[in-house]
């Protein structure tokens, strides 16, 4: 058997039960995948198991070798950094004798793809184009007289060799000369050198002329020749930012082509910059990078590039000291407004520096200097545009208010608002009297009011009240509503006078036959009442769906919009306080409300938690009379659950072909969700979250990180730890190669 240990706390965790049968748990080989999730257990009967880490249960089983994995070697199994290739050492009985052989399989596949002769210990280069393999040396050892029976012949093994095989072509291209039983060999982590341990010691060989994995013209390897710098150089910026741009080297072999896989270490020389990476590999176009953070002092910077046996490269860059030069008003002069309250829009400033560069983090003094008013803040901080803001609350009396802005060493600005004392004067109907129609059904027009100030000038602002009086109608407001939304059944709402000085609201009359009554009031003026009459109620006539079909969402989790219908008469006319049924008909989802009753617009809904299952989830809508009818939604399965599922099932699947950036899970979430992905190659990265405005509101990584699947929790708070508001938000994932972007809904 084989123990999973959480050394933080040195607790044993899991106990996988590997291998039963005659040779009970004789295990010679345990390994974890870059991103940890997989244990691959190696067995001494051959086979090769792989293990989903989180439960602890056997995802996978590969018939490796019919006659066992190499077991006095410590390293019989090797698998390659993104996962994709696993080697395997044992060795296959042919008649009385063992064969000893390498095998290569595709994880993905679950098959062996090629066969190479040797044995364990085996090891996979970091970047999959290396295998090294022991290889057993076969020597005539003897010719004995005096045997009964006569002479005897016989061979012995005569020590192990080193061997390393190009994948590219499955060809061998060194073997190191023989030597004791070799009990191991393993890559340093750049993949340029290689070690290999034996009872006689450890020997360390230098294989960085095949880890480009290149032939010249010539067919001889290629080797890194020159090192030139690409891009970056002589770029400035203001002390302790990163440049705008990464240092960019190319090598080249012998032959003027790029070479991959070299090592380029970079290296700050003058200025107490700090680089991205100290180390990096040349890519396909052999290239390598790195971006500068400039030292904390002006003046020049400077970042050296190096390959071993290669002539340096060295990239400038020049460090400025921001300083503030000059403060100006940017929005929000010559405002109007009523005496005590706040202004439409804030007094906006702008510092910029020397050079006319926007100016950020510069302390901006906001006080009142006429006018009696309140500022929303006294000081505040430029942002990256340089700007800081304000709002003023207008003193109690008429007149003139006046706001001074003030930097340290800069000439001050001031801003002015005048402050009006209005009052409302009357209140007067304006139009929807006297309407008719069906019982349980909205007006056609809405009650509309308004209100003059003492000059019978029209007043903004005014908060009117609309109660029923008579009827049991119901009252909504006028205001275009999002299509997904259902009202509340209402008999007083709250409107506010516009520019024009009216303020409206619509009435559904109430379901019996007689008058119906609803009154305007605004404090200290007269009320005014406005009449309507209710005929005989009409019958629901049509049941529609208006938003919510066809969605798509993670299995067990609620949906994003709510599935809603509606319901009118023969005229087409909206009908409230109908009942609506909801029911799940297939998938195995559940419902917020089995029923609900149509609000003033003549709407009913309900909420679905999709079902635990993948596939379609469906949900009918009934109304007693009415045909119903009926909403789609398709479960889909966390893609990382899909994958471990797959491997649950005893089938391997293909790991992604590209770096991909997964839909979050739960969507949308309360208190946390997780964010997937998966990188292609290693490099740096960076997953990071974004109001729609384009403001970052948070960094959840940022760094080096191995190639496969990861996974990061994000709680709905920003940089500062502070919760952020319900909404939608965009996180994006970068990485040198590629930037992928997608949407998540937060709901508090």
């Amino acid at each position: 058997m084989a123990k999973l240990w959480d050394v933080s706390s040195g607790d044993p965790v899991a106990t996988l039960d590997v291998y039963e049968g005659p040779y009970g748990g004789s295990i010679t080989s345990v390994v974890f995948s870059l991103d940890g999730r997989l244990l691959t257990t190696g067995g001494i009967d051959g086979t090769v198991k792989l293990w989903d880490v989180s439960s602890g249960d056997p995802v996978a089983t590969l018939a490796a070798h019919e006659n066992g994995l190499w077991n006095w070697t410590s390293r019989p199994v090797s698998l390659s950094p993104n996962g994709r290739l696993l080697a395997t050492g044992g060795s296959k009985r042919f008649g009385d004798t063992d064969h000893t052989e390498v095998k290569l399989w595709d994880v993905s596949k679950g098959k062996s793809i090629a066969v190479f002769y040797g044995s364990g210990p085996v090891s996979l280069s970091p970047n999959g184009r290396l295998l090294a393999s022991a290889s057993a040396v076969k020597i005539v050892w003897f010719d004995i007289d005096g045997i009964e029976g006569g002479r005897r012949q016989g061979t012995r093994y005569g020590g192990f060799q080193v061997k390393l095989w190009d994948m590219s072509t499955g060809e061998p291209v060194q073997s190191f000369p023989p030597g004791e039983s070799v009990r191991d060999v393993t890559f340093s982590p750049d993949g340029r050198m290689l070690a290999q341990s034996s009872s006689a010691g450890v020997k360390l060989w230098d294989v960085s002329e095949w880890v480009g994995g290149q032939t010249s013209t010539t067919g001889k390897k290629a080797k890194p020749h020159t090192l030139k710098k690409v891009s970056g150089d002589g770029q400035g910026g203001q002390v302790g930012t990163a440049l705008a741009r990464p240092f960019v080297v190319s090598v080249t072999d012998q032959n003027g082509s790029a070479f991959a896989g070299a090592v380029v270490t970079f290296s700050v020389t003058a200025g107490g910059g700090t680089l991205s990476s100290s180390t990096a590999t040349t890519d396909a176009n052999g290239r390598a990078r790195s971006t500068l953070t400039l030292g904390p002092d002006p003046g020049s910077n400077t970042v050296t590039a190096t390959v071993a046996g290669l002539e340096p490269v060295a990239f400038t860059a020049t460090a400025t000291e921001q300083t503030p030069h000059s403060l100006t008003k940017v929005s929000g002069e010559g405002q109007e407004g009523t005496v005590g309250q706040p202004l439409a829009r804030p007094f906006v400033v702008s510092v910029k520096d020397q050079n006319g560069s926007a100016f950020a983090g510069a302390a901006v003094t906001f006080s009142v200097t006429a006018g009696g008013g309140t500022l929303s803040s006294s000081t505040a901080t430029t942002d990256a545009n340089g700007r800081a803001k304000s709002t003023l609350t207008l003193g109690p009396e008429p007149g003139t208010n006046t706001v001074k802005a003030t930097v340290a060493g800069l000439e001050p600005v001031a801003f002015t608002a005048t402050a009006t004392d209005q009052t409302p004067h009357s209140l007067t109907k304006v139009s929807g009297d006297s309407q008719a129609g069906p019982a349980s059904t909205q007006l056609a027009a809405p009650f509309v009011v308004s209100v003059l100030d003492q000059d019978d000038s029209p007043l903004a602002g005014v908060s009117v009240t609309f109660s029923v009086a008579a009827g049991g109608g119901m009252l909504s407001s006028t205001t275009a509503s999002n299509s997904c939304s259902v009202g509340a059944s209402t008999s007083s709402t709250t409107a506010t006078t516009d520019a024009n000085g009216q303020a409206a609201t619509r009435l559904t009359l109430g379901s019996e036959v007689r008058p119906n009554t609803v009154t305007a009031t605004v404090e200290g003026l007269e009320s005014v009442t406005f009449t309507a009459t209710a005929a005989e109620q009409a019958m629901p006539h049509r049941l529609t769906k208006v938003c919510g079909d066809d969605q798509e969402g993670t299995v067990g989790a609620p949906l994003t919009e709510p599935l809603v219908v509606s319901v009118s008469d023969e005229d087409g006319a909206a009908m409230a306080g109908v009942v609506v049924s909801f029911a799940v008909t297939a998938g195995g989802g559940t419902l917020s409300a089995a029923t609900s009753t149509t609000d003033a617009n003549g709407r009913a809904a309900t909420r679905l938690t999709l079902g635990s299952d993948p596939g379609t989830n469906t949900v009918s809508a009934t109304v007693e009379g009415l045909a119903s009818v009926t909403f789609t939604a398709t479960g889909q399965e966390d893609p990382l659950v899909s994958l471990f599922g797959a491997f649950g099932s005893g089938k391997l699947i293909a790991l992604p072909d590209r770096t991909q950036l997964l839909q979050n899970a739960p969507n949308p979430f309360n208190s946390q969700t997780v964010l997937s992905y998966f990188l292609l190659a290693p490099g740096l990265v960076r997953l990071e979250v974004f109001a729609l405005s384009g403001q970052r509101v948070a960094v959840l990584h940022q760094g080096m990180q191995q190639a496969g699947y990861h996974r990061l929790h994000w709680d709905g708070r920003d940089g500062a730890g502070h919760p952020v508001a319900s909404g939608a938000y965009l996180y994006r994932l970068v990485t040198d190669e590629t930037a992928l972007t997608r949407k998540l809904i937060l709901l508090r």
